[in-house]
């Protein structure tokens, strides 16, 4: 999947703020099975730079969802991660996003990364030494006023347990489809792809 994962991603993205509800979801769920099944660094690389070419609501949430679905996934190693000042930045940035389903995504995606961390200090030092001023003192209020046990995003834990539960890796059918025939040219394939791109369009 790897191999095809900066077009995939792309479509998907796309595909996420589509009308047609059905596809809508297949396109989300399909994103969140790549965050769970490549490797963070090449997903968040790939996520990011599709970012700054998205002015739809819908797209930026389900790049903002996958982010935090990164920051769930990584859990303390996010200390570790070469690219959590990244990660974090956009995070912090989509804190004042016009579109309120994103700044609610956003801040919960801190929350969590503050239960994540198991060192309250390395947090800190994390957080004052990637945002700034402004984005610390929003995520720092927003922090201070939420309960301090908090409920994952249920949203995305259902996912992750439905998910490892079986043993082949968890791609929903929208996704199945498009890795299937992507770079292939044998007749069947290339109908397979017809009757995918057709329902893509």
């Amino acid at each position: 999947m790897e191999t095809y994962l900066d077009p995939l991603i792309k479509i998907l993205i796309k595909k996420s703020s589509d009308a047609n509800e059905f596809i809508m979801a297949e396109a989300e769920a399909a994103l969140l099975s790549m965050c769970q099944n490549c490797q963070d660094q090449k997903v968040l690389l790939t996520i990011l730079a599709q970012q700054t070419n998205s002015k739809s609501n819908q797209q930026r949430l389900s790049i903002c969802k996958c982010c935090e679905f990164l920051v769930q996934s990584l859990g303390n190693n996010i200390m570790f991660f070469s690219n959590s000042d990244k990660l974090i930045t956009q995070l912090a940035i989509y804190i004042s996003d016009p579109c309120q389903e994103v700044r609610q995504v956003a801040k919960h995606s801190f929350l969590v990364l503050s239960h994540a961390v198991m060192n309250a200090k390395d947090y800190e030092k994390l957080l004052l030494r990637v945002l700034t001023e402004s984005q610390y003192k929003k995520v720092k209020s927003y922090l201070d006023n939420e309960p301090q046990n908090y409920e994952p995003n249920s949203a995305l834990a259902n996912f992750v347990i439905k998910n490892s539960s079986v043993g082949a890796p968890p791609v929903s059918a929208f996704a199945t489809n498009l890795t299937t025939n992507v770079g292939k040219d044998t007749p069947s394939s290339s109908n397979s792809v017809a009757l995918n791109q057709k329902a893509l369009n």
